[in-house]
């Protein structure tokens, strides 16, 4: 109380949660005054979570590679369970992807650049978060 004006404290986590914890203790609210709070992304967002990261690893998709992978996100949206991540979900989904793509290549000795860099739509549809 006596160095208010020296230190911050951010909680952050989500609504629900933080709402639990800040009920936790009767003295927990009246210190934390100020909230923010995140809409989650939409499927369209997630999707270009998805095409940053192939765009950081120099990779490509065709359209029904990125058709698939909001189609994906949409669904999950639609039926969110607790473990929903939001973003971290568009970069989990993208590393799955990404094994899949490794897996995929990797019985084919002589691989052409364009193999390793391209992302299939069998290498989306095998992921499971």
């Amino acid at each position: 109380e006596d160095n208010r004006g020296d230190i911050v404290v951010i909680c952050a986590g989500y609504t629900d949660l933080m709402e639990e914890f800040l009920s936790s203790n009767p003295g927990l609210r009246s210190r934390f005054n100020r909230f923010i709070e995140f809409q989650d992304y939409t499927a369209t967002e997630l999707r270009q979570m998805f095409e940053l990261y192939m765009k950081q690893y120099s990779l490509k998709a065709d359209s029904d590679v990125t058709a698939y992978v909001e189609e994906f996100f949409t669904e999950r949206i639609r039926h969110k369970s607790e473990y929903f991540a939001n973003g971290r979900d568009a970069r989990n989904f993208f590393e799955k992807a990404l094994s899949n793509q490794a897996d995929r290549l990797a019985d084919i000795t002589e691989l052409s650049d364009d193999q390793l860099m391209t992302l299939t739509l069998d290498d989306v549809k095998g992921v499971e978060l």
